[in-house]
C-alpha cells in the first residue's frame, strides 16, 4: 500500500514538474521576444514564471530527498562504521521529517490567513493560495516520502547483523 502510494505521488509530483518546467520556459521565452521585438505589455509573464519556479524548486526539494541526491558533508560519515553511519542517516532523516512538519503547519496557517485575506497578485490577478499552496504541497509529500524512508531505515537498522 505504501509503494503504491509513494509511486503515484511519484508519478504527479514528475508530471506536475515537467508541466511546470514547460510553462515557465515558454513565458520566459515569450517574455525574451517581447522585449527584444514585440514591446507588448506582458508583465503577467515574468509573474507566471516566477511561480512556476517556486513550485519546482520545492518539488524538485522532495525529489533529490527521495532519491538521495542533496548536497551534504560526508567527509566525518565517510570515516564511520557501518551501523554508525546507519545511526546518523536515521538522526538526520528525523530532523529532515521534524522540520517539514514544521514547515508544513507553518505554511497551513500562511495559506489560512490567504483564504481570510483574499489576497491576489499583481500581474495575474491570481489567488495568492495558489503559490503559497507550493509550500503545504511539497512539504505534505515530503513528511509522507521521508516518514515512509526513516521507518525504512529502522527497519533495515533492527534487521541487519553489525559484527
Amino acid at each position: 500500500m505504501k509503494n503504491k502510494i509513494i509511486s503515484t505521488l511519484d508519478k504527479v509530483e514528475k508530471g506536475t514538474l515537467v508541466i511546470v518546467f514547460i510553462t515557465m520556459v515558454i513565458a520566459i521565452f515569450i517574455q525574451v521576444i517581447n522585449r527584444n521585438w514585440l514591446y507588448l505589455p506582458l508583465s503577467w509573464l515574468e509573474e507566471l514564471a516566477v511561480y512556476c519556479m517556486v513550485y519546482m524548486v520545492l518539488l524538485g526539494t522532495e525529489l533529490g530527498l527521495r532519491d538521495d541526491t542533496q548536497v551534504r558533508m560526508t567527509l566525518i560519515l565517510d570515516k564511520l562504521s557501518d551501523k554508525a553511519k546507519s545511526v546518523i542517516n536515521i538522526i538526520v532523516k528525523l530532523f529532515v521529517v521534524f522540520f517539514a512538519i514544521l514547515t508544513f503547519f507553518a505554511s497551513i496557517n500562511i495559506l489560512g490567513m490567504q483564504i481570510q485575506t483574499l489576497q491576489t497578485s499583481a500581474a495575474l490577478n491570481l489567488p495568492m493560495l495558489i503559490p503559497y499552496s507550493a509550500f503545504a504541497i511539497s512539504f505534505a509529500i515530503i513528511i509522507i516520502v521521508q516518514t515512509t524512508s526513516l521507518f525504512k531505515m529502522i527497519i533495515n537498522f533492527n534487521n541487519h547483523n553489525y559484527s
